[in-house]
C-alpha cells in the first residue's frame, strides 16, 4: 500500500470522452493542477472507440455482454495494440507536455496484475468471453514505489494469467481493483452522464448518495449494461475502504476536482 502525506486520487477515465483532444488536454490540466496542490493523481484509462476502430481494422465484429467486450484470440492483439500502443502512448505524451512526472503502464508490466478468465452467468449458465479477464491478485510494490517517487501513473488494463497469456480486463473493474489495493483515498470513476440515475432515460431521476446493499436489491433502480461494470468497480472500492467512491460527469473537468469536496456531485457509493 502507498504511504503519504498526500491524498490518492484514482481517477477512471474512458468512453466518447477520450475522442475529444480539446477534453482529454483539460482533463490533463485539471489532473496536473492535482499534482500541484498536495493530491497524488492516479489515471486509469480504457479506449472503447479505438478498440472499435482497431477491430474494424482487422475486420473482428464487437459483441458485449453485461457490459463487457467479447475479446477471442483473433481480437486480443488488436485490443492491446489499441490500449496499450495508442491510447496509452497518447495520454503519457498529453501528461508529460503538461509538465507531469508521467510514466506509461500497462496491468501485465513488471507481473503487477495478474488475471484469470472471467466467468459471467448468462441465463443461468457459466460461461467465459474468451480473453476477457478478472483481476486476481495486484502485486503493488512497483506502483507504491513509483507513486513515492513523484511519478504520475497511467495505466490500462491489459493483464495476463499466470503462463503470460493476455487478458483484457475492464478497465472500470480494474480501476476498482486497484483503488482497493492502493487503499487510495478517492476514486472517481468519469462518464459521460451526471452520475447514476433511477431511470437513464430522465437525468433528473440522478441519485446523488446510495449504498450498496440498495443498488443490488432496489427494484426502481434501472442499472443498463454499461453501467454495470462500473457499480462492480464502486463495491470493490468501497469495501477496500475507499472513502470517497463517485460516478461523475467528465464532460466537464472541474468535476474531478469539485468530487474531491464537494457533496452532492455525481453519485456518491457508500457502504451498507
Amino acid at each position: 500500500m502507498y504511504n503519504t502525506k498526500k491524498q490518492t486520487v484514482l481517477i477512471k477515465y474512458g468512453g466518447n470522452a477520450m475522442t475529444d483532444k480539446n477534453l482529454q488536454k483539460e482533463v490533463i490540466k485539471e489532473i496536473k493542477s492535482l499534482s500541484d496542490h498536495n493530491y497524488s493523481p492516479i489515471l486509469v484509462h480504457g479506449g472503447g472507440p479505438f478498440i472499435e476502430q482497431f477491430l474494424n481494422y482487422g475486420n473482428i465484429p464487437s459483441e458485449f455482454i453485461q457490459g463487457l467486450r467479447c475479446t477471442s484470440e483473433e481480437a486480443i492483439p488488436f485490443v492491446e495494440a489499441a490500449l496499450r500502443g495508442y491510447v496509452n502512448g497518447q495520454l503519457t505524451e498529453m501528461a508529460l507536455e503538461a509538465g507531469l512526472k508521467a510514466i506509461g503502464l500497462s496491468a501485465k508490466d513488471g507481473r503487477t496484475v495478474t488475471s484469470n478468465p472471467k466467468e459471467v452467468d448468462v441465463n443461468g449458465t457459466k460461461r467465459t468471453l474468451g480473453r476477457v479477464g478478472e483481476v486476481e491478485k495486484i502485486d503493488t510494490k512497483l506502483y507504491d514505489n513509483l507513486l513515492e517517487n513523484g511519478y504520475f501513473l497511467i495505466l490500462n488494463s491489459i493483464a495476463m494469467d499466470t503462463s503470460g497469456a493476455s487478458y483484457n480486463v475492464n478497465a472500470d473493474i480494474f480501476a476498482g481493483a486497484l483503488a482497493a489495493a492502493l487503499k487510495v483515498d478517492h476514486f472517481l470513476i468519469l462518464s459521460n452522464i451526471e452520475g447514476l440515475m433511477k431511470d437513464p432515460e430522465k437525468p433528473e431521476t440522478i441519485i446523488h448518495e446510495i449504498d450498496e446493499a440498495t443498488l443490488r436489491t432496489s427494484s426502481e433502480i434501472k442499472i443498463s449494461e454499461g453501467m454495470m461494470p462500473k457499480m462492480e468497480a464502486c463495491f470493490t472500492a468501497i469495501n477496500g475502504d475507499v472513502a470517497n467512491v463517485r460516478i461523475i460527469n467528465g464532460a466537464d473537468p472541474k468535476n474531478i476536482s469539485r468530487a474531491l469536496s464537494e457533496e452532492g456531485l455525481g453519485t456518491k457509493i457508500i457502504k451498507s
